[in-house]
């Protein structure tokens, strides 16, 4: 079995499919730099949780890391590769701002406004 990771944005809405035998499932198309000027578009499916998971959290232009396999099928003798997601991540966060000043810090909760001297 090929295992594939790869990152890339959503070219489009997840769309939720069913089966004829009620199996919902989720289909996607991301877009993977690959450099200057070259971009590759991967056809995606994703069963099960992941799939409901995608559908709900992810939107058109959204950055997503997916590990999955690559399937192929031929139709009037071209091959149709698509990547079948087995598991996808949310990108890393940004790391949030330390605190900038000593204020920031400072815990408010205890203050008695009589006990503030005003300055003029």
């Amino acid at each position: 079995m090929n295992t594939l990771f790869i990152t890339g944005r959503l070219t489009k809405d997840p769309e939720q499919r069913t089966t004829k035998n009620g199996t919902q499932f989720v289909t996607f198309s991301i877009a993977e730099n690959k450099g200057k000027d070259s971009t590759l578009y991967w056809d995606c499916q994703a069963w099960g949780t992941a799939g409901e998971n995608i559908a709900k959290y992810f939107k058109k232009g959204s950055f997503i890391i997916l590990v999955g396999s690559i399937e192929y099928s031929e139709n009037d003798g071209k091959r149709y590769y698509k990547i079948v997601v087995t598991k996808f991540d949310f990108p890393p966060k940004p790391k949030q701002e330390q605190a900038t000043s000593q204020y920031d810090e400072q815990d408010t909760t205890d203050i008695d406004l009589e006990d503030i001297v005003t300055p003029f």
